[in-house]
């Protein structure tokens, strides 16, 4: 036995190989490793394990019911010194009652805690009551089962206590806990029951949240959000500005036009020539680039042009026209071959050209459409 253990020892270093090393190693946090090593984990890490391996189950230390709780607490009679928190850690079949036998088995874990307790070494009464639960056998088990239901709950409002205010702790990955949405309601979005962006993740809004609840959202502010949201389809060496202050024409209501003798008349006053007017602060460009094959996600049947129509609608409530500003690197614009199988749209897309790009950066303007808060760009919150 000895000659099999080390004829399956690296001969250079003396190391088990790596490959039978990975199939030894335990699956770390799953059901089998909680299990056989729940007695070496922290108190809080062992609990929050269970509770992700039993999403479906009513959280400890809630508004119940009890019966749907999947982890039950006991402590430990035991008079010995303890090395931790936890233990042990069992998976046992819930006990039913005569009229339930024929429901179908349900399971759940049960931790045997060593702190904060009426039995064992943490006992505030007396020793000799502490020795009896343990000398005793049929009643004493009996007496143990009728403490841990103060146990259990007990243990229970200690766990939900230190874990209220830990969001690495309380943080899932589907956002449905209630830090994200108290993170949210921070940056200005109720996601209990007003309407919130449809295609910006929650994830990536809980990212940007601190620079929502800014109270200066200036241009520098905008870029890092869109930065952000936008991140998987941008290269390291993309950048994003805003050009402020860009200007546009905006056309004169009648009732603001000019007519000789009747109204707006006024030379130097109030007296325009033409029927449009340039509105310096009433646009603003936003710049990205330089982009290559992934500029195509930004225009405006892509899947990151709605993103950016919805931050900017989030972060911008004052009525300004925002254009994007697709800047497609040298060479990076595709060539214009009949018959391709690409789909290639002219006026969008499509270049008259043979070769790809000119050795020169190519500017894509395409306009957004902000504040038109429709269906289609805002769902109501779960």
């Amino acid at each position: 036995m000895a000659g099999a253990q080390r004829a399956a020892l690296d001969p250079v270093n003396g190391a088990a190989p790596a490959r039978a090393a990975k199939a030894a190693a335990p699956k770390i946090g799953g059901h089998d490793d909680v299990l056989a090593h729940g007695r070496y984990y922290d108190f809080f890490v062992a609990v929050g394990m269970l509770e992700r391996l039993t999403t479906e189950a009513v959280r400890v230390g809630g508004d119940g019911p009890y019966q749907r709780e999947s982890i039950r607490f006991r402590h430990d009679p035991s008079l010995a010194f303890s090395v931790g928190d936890v233990s042990s850690v069992t998976f046992e079949e819930v006990p039913r009652a005569p009229q339930d036998a024929l429901e179908r088995k349900r399971h759940r874990y049960e931790v045997t805690t060593t702190f904060l307790g009426l039995t064992g070494t943490a006992t505030p009464m007396p020793l000799f009551m502490a020795e009896e639960l343990i000398q005793a056998q049929d009643q004493g088990k009996l007496r143990g089962e009728f403490l841990d239901l103060f146990h259990h709950r007990l243990i229970s409002l200690i766990y939900r206590i230190g874990t209220k205010y830990d969001l690495a702790r309380e943080f899932s990955q589907d956002c449905s806990d209630p830090w994200t949405k108290r993170i949210l309601a921070l940056g200005g979005l109720d996601a209990w029951s007003e309407r919130r962006p449809k295609h910006i993740p929650l994830w990536r809004l809980v990212r940007i949240a601190p620079l929502l609840a800014a109270s200066v959202r200036s241009g520098k502010v905008i870029e890092k959000a869109i930065r952000d949201i936008c991140d998987e389809a941008l290269d390291p060496e993309a950048r994003v500005e805003m050009q402020q202050f860009a200007g546009g024409w905006v056309p004169l209501d009648p009732e603001q036009r000019t007519m000789l003798g009747v109204r707006n008349s006024v030379l130097g006053r109030s007296e325009v020539l033409g029927v449009q007017c340039f509105h310096r602060a009433g646009k603003a460009v936003v710049v990205i680039g330089p982009l290559h094959e992934n500029f195509r996600r930004f225009l405006a049947d892509g899947d990151m042009y709605p993103r950016v129509k919805e931050l900017l609608e989030l972060m911008c409530p004052e009525p300004i026209e925002f254009e994007l500003d697709l800047v497609l690197a040298e060479h990076a614009r595709p060539p214009f071959k009949l018959g391709a199988d690409a789909n290639q749209r002219v006026g969008i897309d499509t270049w008259l050209s043979s070769r790809a790009g000119s050795g020169k950066q190519t500017h894509l303007r395409v306009p957004i459409e902000v504040h038109s808060r429709s269906s289609s760009s805002m769902v109501d919150g779960d």
